[in-house]
């Protein structure tokens, strides 16, 4: 009789503490994401959830503990070099640069591909503009001219111009109109079906459970609570704390 061996996670976080100065903003946390899963991470504000994808991707420094991205321990690598390894952040307030135009935005994302050729590269952007045909029309406007969702489409696609492995997004839907925050939603669903494994941070808590297959709750720097998306959306004590019910 053989039985088959479970796929190591693509990412194994170990004790993890990040302390900003005499604070402590996230406290011995564990947990691991499987290849291909997508994964929303809730909590008040000021709980640890933008830390925690920071001290992932490398934007901060762990005061204790360990991170592996496919078996391989990132705690010397610095954030161009875990970016490198397919590690991929968008930021909170998407981090898009105003004064360079969309193009440009789009062909920096490509940075960690200096050994792909122009025409890989250049397929791929157009890509991500068949995706989200606002951006065509706007290649060689600046960036900071854009509307609030349309810098996010910008901030998202010139991640996946970086070849991401493992997507990390901190609050894709903030200060978007409804009608956007669904286009998001659907473009975070079909990233996902392309077998690129997904870890959002998200205030809309129950939108980002509706979509995500486990949900990890956060409190003061902690884990409390990890499960399936459909169970903890439907906790009573989840309801009351995070869905306004």
């Amino acid at each position: 009789m053989s039985f088959s061996k479970q796929k190591p996670p693509i990412l194994e976080v170990k004790n993890l503490s990040i302390s900003y100065g005499g604070i402590q903003a996230i406290r011995n946390i564990n947990f691991s994401i499987l290849n291909g899963e997508k994964i929303s991470l809730i909590g008040a504000n000021g709980a640890g959830k933008s830390t925690t994808l920071k001290g992932v991707c490398g934007l901060v420094q762990p005061t204790t503990g360990q991170i592996f991205f496919n078996g391989q321990n990132l705690r010397k690598l610095s954030a161009d070099q875990r970016s490198n390894l397919g590690v991929i952040l968008v930021p909170e307030g998407r981090g898009i640069f105003s004064r360079m135009t969309v193009i440009e935005n789009l062909q920096i994302g490509a940075f960690s591909r200096l050994k792909d050729d122009l025409k890989s590269v250049n397929a791929d952007i157009e890509i991500q503009l068949n995706q989200f045909p606002r951006l065509k029309e706007r290649l060689n406007q600046l960036a900071g001219t854009l509307s609030g969702g349309e810098q996010q489409m910008l901030a998202i696609s010139r991640a996946m111009v970086g070849k991401p492995k493992l997507l990390l997004l901190d609050e894709p839907s903030m200060g978007l109109a409804p009608k956007l925050v669904d286009q998001i939603f659907n473009v975070i669903n079909s990233i996902n079906e392309l077998g690129i494994t997904i870890l959002v941070v998200e205030q809309n808590a129950r939108r980002a459970m509706e979509v995500t297959d486990k949900t990890i709750i956060m409190e003061s720097g902690c884990l409390t609570q990890i499960d399936k998306s459909h169970k903890l959306i439907n906790d009573p004590k989840v309801k009351e704390a995070y869905l306004g019910i």
